[in-house]
């Protein structure tokens, strides 16, 4: 084997294992965010009541069902961004909420666990957020360490457990 062809052969070889290693990489991403995703979504469902026992967990599900009754005004429009610029966590979660209990609302019933699945989704995309984030400035394991420390650190579980 001339020399030229041997470092066609070492380069090619070199290659394969750099896309093995990547996705192996890959890979291992999506069973870490698997896992973590499982884990928060334990974290938050777990021995949850069977109805809300607070006044906050049934305000927010009955401001979540406020859509239709504000749709039935005479001017709905304006029924809705004033219903929407008084809520105190702001116009846009007004919004997200209903459309999510709008939704998930006919589908299944409005418990704890439904009302605090947002919780969850955003607890993870904001973990995958960070990891992305620091993996652009600082390295991987930095990125797995940072999104470690906002997964498992011990405020996330409490704040999740609650009626979005």
């Amino acid at each position: 084997m001339n020399g030229k062809a041997y470092s066609e052969v070492a380069t090619a070889a070199i290659c394969d294992e750099s896309i093995i290693a990547k996705t192996m990489s890959q890979s291992s991403l999506v069973l870490v965010f698997t896992c973590i995703t499982g884990y928060l979504y334990f974290l938050g469902s777990a021995a949850l009541p069977l109805a809300h026992d607070s006044v906050d967990g049934t305000s927010i599900r009955d401001t979540g069902t406020m859509m239709p009754y504000l749709l039935s005004q005479p001017l709905p429009m304006i029924a809705i961004l004033k219903a929407a610029l008084v809520h105190v966590e702001g116009p846009v979660q007004y919004l997200l909420l209903n459309v999510y209990c709008f939704t998930i609302g006919n589908l299944v019933p409005l418990t704890p666990s439904t009302m605090q699945f947002p919780n969850t989704v955003f607890a993870s995309v904001s973990t995958a957020f960070v990891f992305l984030i620091c993996r652009q400035f600082f390295s991987p394991r930095t990125a797995f360490l940072c999104a470690a420390v906002l997964a498992l650190g011990p405020w996330l579980g409490v704040t999740m457990r609650k009626a979005w």
